[in-house]
């Protein structure tokens, strides 16, 4: 059976546990699963506040909290269990992530999959839920 994750999928919205939007009620986001096994995950909240700077580097501590709190970003290897979708990060923007396994409870309905922290925790699920914007071509 084909992969159904593999593709482009485009973030619909973002919530934790306790149901805190902490990307706003508006947030970006792009999840990109290969063929291969590979994963890659990038979210930030909308209208962020520009740096004025060059680079990253160049920004001041306020710039760079702000920004922080309001991305997630990290990538890795995958494996999908039917179920459920194990992320194996490799690089993350959030060091903690680093080396260890992210497993998500997965539901496709069309083209919107949902993604909640599993084991559930109590009080409302922790989502990531995209619209497929773009499959990759299966034929010639």
């Amino acid at each position: 059976m084909a992969d159904p994750l593999v593709g482009r999928w485009e973030l619909v919205s973002y919530a934790l546990d306790d149901g805190r939007r902490p990307l706003g009620d508006a947030p970006t986001g792009t999840l990109l699963y290969t063929a291969d096994g590979y994963m890659s995950v990038h979210m930030s909240g909308a209208d962020r506040p520009r740096f004025g700077t060059r680079t990253a580097a160049e920004g001041d501590p306020p710039h760079l909290v702000a920004a922080g709190s309001t991305y997630v970003g990290y990538c890795g290897r995958y494996e999908w269990l039917g179920d459920r979708v194990a992320h194996r990060v490799t690089v993350s923007f959030f060091p903690d992530y680093v080396g260890t396994e992210l497993v998500r409870e997965a539901e496709l309905d069309g083209d919107l999959l949902t993604l909640r922290a599993y084991p559930r925790r109590s009080g409302p699920p922790r989502s990531w839920s995209g619209g497929a914007s773009q499959r990759p071509r299966t034929g010639p």
